[in-house]
């Protein structure tokens, strides 16, 4: 009850603020505006009702503030302008909204379209506490430096080639929310960017994905993933990995505030993956269970543990016959390591699995200190449980390294 309070409220107090800063309509501004689809409403006093979407269009323009009853079929919006539509309504077929500076759902559910759920070019959308599930195509497409503000709401079980949201042409997908935002099942991924960038602060699950990653950023992609919320992001039991980052893309997962770390647990392949000169920075991230290494950097990539900041990667491999690093760097990449965890001390291991702790191969190098590599990792100098190397690749640490491990022994990086 706490919850569904909160988001009338929040709900109501928008819609106050939009209010104030509508637009001209051919009615009233005291008039209430309904779009009924069902044919049972009426006109009557303050009451102006219109039968459908294009109707209300052609009479007030894509502007102002209407209350939508449905079942509705699916509609275009091209130069909306400070437009809210607040439900509880469902929309049976593809939205496509063009040109528009501010088109705002509220409680809306966007379902059983051929296509995409929602499709929005070259706009700014707000999705409030709405639900874009079992389309045919993606939950919702963004593209043409669109901006989409995400707060609450379910995007799930959508059979597109990108999944949940694609993410395209310079545009933004925030999600920034108290409340739930699942992106749950869906056929491909739970977030697919190019070109593009991505930010979640809290409260965020992607799970259970059934061909790709939970996320996959390409082609120049920006994602910062955090939590000052609260409640934090999950990436978990996706079958294709946790998060992937190619391509000149980049990812930081941070926490605030002395808030939970995002967690990545039990994914297929990998917790997070960055290759082909992509960069990961983690600032708070408990990456544990996932089925290959926690995190693998490969093909000229980077991985930084920021200093100061609270960092496990444990426990992964479980589920793989063969042994599986905590951390691998691999193919002319690098990592710089401050503090943090990479260990196998915890957590329901079987044998082999998370072993050594890291990994370094194939002229890469990792610069690492104060990183705890558990009580197998040797006590006075690190053995080969704690880092092994292929002997072309080279390791700085705070700690001596034996023999063992196969490192190249460098000087530090600062």
């Amino acid at each position: 009850m706490e919850k569904i309070w909160k988001q009338r409220v929040c709900i109501l107090w928008l819609i106050s603020i939009l209010q104030l800063g509508a637009g001209s309509t051919a009615v009233s501004a005291e008039t209430k505006m309904i779009i009924d689809c069902t044919g049972g409403l009426s006109s009557g006093g303050d009451t102006t009702v219109f039968s459908g979407f294009a109707d209300y269009f052609q009479k007030v323009g894509a502007t102002g503030l209407a209350y939508v009853v449905g079942p509705c079929p699916g509609f275009s919006i091209d130069g909306g302008d400070r437009l809210t539509l607040v439900g509880p309504a469902e929309i049976d077929g593809n939205v496509k909204i063009m040109n528009s500076q501010g088109v705002y759902f509220l409680n809306m559910a966007f379902t059983q379209s051929p296509a995409d759920g929602l499709t929005i070019e070259g706009s700014y959308v707000y999705l409030g506490y709405s639900v874009s599930t079992r389309n045919q195509g993606n939950g919702v497409s963004v593209d043409k430096a669109s901006h989409v503000l995400v707060r609450g709401g379910d995007y799930s079980y959508n059979a597109g080639w990108a999944g949940g949201f694609h993410v395209s042409g310079h545009s933004l997908l925030e999600i920034d929310s108290p409340d739930p935002v699942t992106i749950r099942g869906n056929t491909q991924t739970g977030i697919w960017a190019t070109q593009s960038d991505l930010t979640i602060n809290g409260s965020t699950v992607i799970s259970d994905s059934e061909k790709g990653p939970g996320i996959y950023l390409v082609g120049g992609s920006r994602a910062q993933i955090g939590n000052s919320t609260g409640t934090p992001n999950r990436i978990e039991k996706n079958s294709n990995g946790g998060i992937q980052v190619l391509e000149n893309s980049e990812l930081s997962l941070w926490v605030c505030c002395s808030n939970s770390a995002n967690v990545i647990t039990r994914n297929g392949k990998f917790g997070v993956l960055a290759g082909f000169h992509s960069q990961v920075t983690l600032s708070g991230a408990d990456i544990y269970e996932n089925s290959g290494p926690g995190v693998d950097v490969n093909t000229g990539s980077q991985l930084d543990f920021f200093p100061g900041s609270q960092n496990r990667i444990d426990a992964n491999g479980y589920q793989m016959p063969n042994p599986s690093p905590g951390v691998r760097v691999s193919g002319n990449s690098q990592a710089w390591l401050r503090g943090g965890e990479i260990s196998n001390d915890s957590g329901p291991l079987g044998a082999g699995n998370q072993s050594p702790s890291m990994y370094v191969g194939l002229n890469s190098s990792v610069d690492f200190a104060g990183v705890k590599l558990g009580s197998a990792a040797g006590t006075s100098s690190v053995n080969s449980n704690g880092i092994s190397c292929d002997f072309t690749s080279i390791a700085s640490s705070d700690v001596p390294l034996n023999l063992g491990t196969g490192c190249i022994l460098g000087g530090r990086l600062h």
